[in-house]
């Protein structure tokens, strides 16, 4: 099939907002992110995106007024139930143990998209459900998102065990990208302290390079 310029350029939006959550910087998307909200969605996939960046954003009354005119517009796309998964993870949210399941399922509705490994994540993560985590990301080794979220699983089951968190510390390490970014974040939580401490805040200054202007990072 021809894939029309436009929904090119709504894919490549969508793309942007999904990287800006991902770099721990919600609020490079938030301007992009409203005015798609304001005009008719130009695709699905980037209208779940732009009210997941809100929610992310702490947003909270927007994203949910955003999401019920989706729910309203789409009622039985699946994207729209991403956004609403997606608003569910959202960092500032409370833990919603439906969350676990409808994320499951939405990546079956959604053909196992990349995307969804995100929210899946993130749910599983919200519940503490480590082996989950470092199972999908096992299934899916090419996703540095993935490997991420398999850094903190690997810290979350260490505890103070010295061996697990240097076994999380070198997964951290072997992360490139967008991925090193989350990556670092979560070595430093782990690491504030220890005797790794001054190689964490080496990894968190390597990652405010790519993202300068996210908050968490300069928590």
């Amino acid at each position: 099939a021809v894939v029309s310029p436009l929904d090119l350029e709504a894919e490549a939006a969508a793309d942007r907002l999904r990287d800006a959550i991902l770099r721990l910087d919600p609020h490079e998307c938030v301007a992009e992110a409203e005015a798609e909200l304001r005009g008719p969605a130009a695709s699905a996939r980037l209208r779940a995106w732009a009210i997941f960046c809100v929610a992310e954003a702490q947003q909270d009354a927007r994203a949910e007024a955003a999401l019920k005119l989706m729910r309203q517009a789409l009622p039985d796309d699946p994207w729209t139930e991403f956004a609403a998964v997606g608003v569910g993870v959202a960092e500032n949210q409370l833990e919603d143990p439906t969350l676990v399941t409808r994320s499951a399922a939405l990546m079956k509705l959604l053909a196992d998209h990349p995307d969804t490994w995100i929210v899946r994540a993130r749910a599983l993560q919200r519940h503490q459900l480590n082996d989950e985590v470092i199972a999908l990301a096992g299934l899916h080794p090419e996703s540095g998102v993935l490997r991420a979220a398999r850094v903190r699983a690997l810290y979350g089951l260490a505890g103070k065990d010295e061996a697990g968190r240097a076994e999380a510390f070198a997964a951290a390490q072997e992360l490139t990208g967008v991925a090193a970014i989350a990556a670092a974040e979560t070595v430093a939580r782990w690491a504030r302290g220890g005797p790794r401490h001054l190689e964490a805040l080496a990894m968190i200054e390597a990652a405010l390079i790519q993202s300068p202007r996210s908050v968490v990072l300069h928590g």
